[in-house]
């Protein structure tokens, strides 16, 4: 997402590391492969999205999930954990989300 949504100036000719918690979605980002289709679609997005960023470098490497800050809020139905309570603080209130309707 941040290959997508970010300014592309914040990237081009950057080192960048990546870190997923993810290992088979690892193993197909730093293959170039996937053997589903619907993986290897996010396989190809990914590799376009670089490449149209003009980066210097990337690593891609593993990061466990517990240790992976960005997961935090796909555990907001998890009970907290101990060490968890800073990360909730830093997060703040939860706010329910909205999709626009349609008319």
């Amino acid at each position: 997402v941040p290959f997508l949504t970010l300014p592309a100036e914040w990237f081009k000719h950057q080192d960048v590391e990546l870190w997923i918690d993810n290992s088979q979605a690892l193993g197909c980002f730093i293959k170039g492969y996937a053997g589903t289709f619907d993986c290897a679609k996010l396989v190809n997005l990914f590799k376009f999205a670089i490449a149209r960023l003009q980066l210097r470098s990337i690593f891609i490497d593993y990061v466990p999930s517990e240790s992976n800050i960005s997961d935090i809020p796909s555990r907001i139905d998890e009970p907290p954990k101990d060490g968890d309570a800073e990360c909730w603080a830093i997060m703040g209130d939860f706010i329910q989300s909205v999709l626009p309707s349609s008319r």
